[in-house]
């Protein structure tokens, strides 16, 4: 189609008008301009904080800390192995037991235990 015959056309009612000048379309951009500005101002300190480069490097620190706590539950020569043994040891003997059969109904003993 050719554009001069869409031009032409009489613009549809409504605020979703699109702009037919360079006038209109820079008003319009000013105006969205400043709706992203206001938006922006009323962000809180947090959330600005995770949209960020800042908040990416958080996000793979956390679910780099994720894995290595899997990896930590499945492995018994893990360091967190040791503390799991210091607060077994804080139990009576048939607590530890206790808590042991329960970990291995649920499946949550690591493989090479």
């Amino acid at each position: 189609l050719d554009a001069r015959w869409m031009a032409q056309l009489p613009a549809p009612p409504g605020p979703l008008t699109p702009p037919r000048t360079e006038e209109e379309m820079r008003r319009f951009m000013a105006e969205y301009e400043r709706k992203v500005a206001a938006e922006e101002a009323q962000e809180s300190t947090a959330w600005k904080t995770f949209n960020s480069n800042v908040g990416a490097w958080l996000g793979a620190v956390v679910s780099g800390g994720i894995l290595w706590l899997f990896y930590c539950v499945d492995d018994v020569s893990s360091t967190l192995s040791d503390v799991w043994v210091f607060f077994l040891r804080k139990l009576s003997e048939e607590s530890q037991r206790h808590l042991l059969l329960q970990a291995a109904k649920w499946r949550i003993l690591p493989k090479d235990m």
